[in-house]
């Protein structure tokens, strides 16, 4: 068994992109980083920073090309109840996207349907 220093193990993490107070393991392979802290992350930094503040789970979502980027924290707690990691999920949905979309298309249908209805009550009247 070897000793590690903390200098060690703190090669092994590198800066949250999520919140200062936060690292990330370096190990493996991940996600486009950058790609999330663009488009999704530095948009949204009050309202993550407020949420891990507060120590409350939250979901971010951002519809983007063909699907949504959703990001999940939960907060990991100590058997004090106190916050001191999170759990982040990034995730591209379809699904939502999907659902996003079918709503899209359902609020235009009833839009033209209420504006033709409303043309033809409009001429009915008028011809009285």
């Amino acid at each position: 068994m070897q000793k590690l220093s903390n200098k060690d193990i703190l090669k092994k993490f590198i800066p949250s992109i999520e919140h200062k107070d936060f690292i990330f393991n370096a190990k493996g392979k991940h996600l486009k980083l950058a790609y999330w802290e663009k488009y999704l992350i530095e948009p949204n930094k009050k309202i993550i920073n407020k949420n891990i503040n507060e120590a409350k789970e939250f979901t971010l979502y951002k519809k983007l090309e063909d699907s949504v980027k959703t990001v999940i924290f939960i907060p990991i707690n100590n058997i004090l109840g106190e916050n001191n990691a999170y759990l982040v999920v990034y995730d591209n949905n379809k699904h939502i996207y999907n659902l996003l979309q079918n709503h899209f298309t359902t609020n235009l249908f009833i839009i033209i349907a209420l504006i033709i209805i409303s043309i033809y009550i409009y001429t009915l009247l008028t011809k009285i």
